[in-house]
């Protein structure tokens, strides 16, 4: 039917999807589903928010270590956090190595920062460098 097609586009927009998850998130109840063949999320970690206006495949976040020293506990709190969010909503993690410090970066620091990142379970989508 007609209406039923129209309701079927208008779920599948990104922009009303995210409209409506607002929604849902302001009113305290539970995320909104778009599509009921799709697989749904994974329950939320004890503590942990949906995220205003997350939409499956909609959510990427980055993690921006500087790559002049090592990585620490505030470092992996982030990237943790990051990653869940990223894995969660079927998003992408980016690790940006930024050079704001270029005179303290050492290609030492990245493959440490790396490699720590694998030892914490986070596997970045893209890295990339500035």
């Amino acid at each position: 039917s007609p209406m039923a097609r129209w309701c079927r586009l208008m779920a599948a927009s990104p922009v009303i999807q995210q409209a409506t998850q607002l929604a849902v998130g302001i009113a305290n109840n539970q995320e909104a589903i778009f599509d009921a063949t799709a697989q749904p999320l994974d329950a939320l970690e004890g503590g942990m928010n949906p995220l205003q206006g997350g939409t499956p495949g909609g959510v990427v976040t980055r993690f921006p270590p500087e790559p002049s020293g090592y990585l620490h506990i505030g470092h992996a709190k982030a990237v943790l956090l990051n990653d869940y969010y990223a894995r969660r909503y079927k998003g992408r993690l980016i690790v940006r190595f930024d050079d704001t410090n270029p005179s303290k970066e050492k290609e030492e620091f990245q493959s440490s920062i790396l490699e720590d990142l694998g030892k914490l379970g986070v596997q970045p989508d893209v890295v990339t460098f500035t």
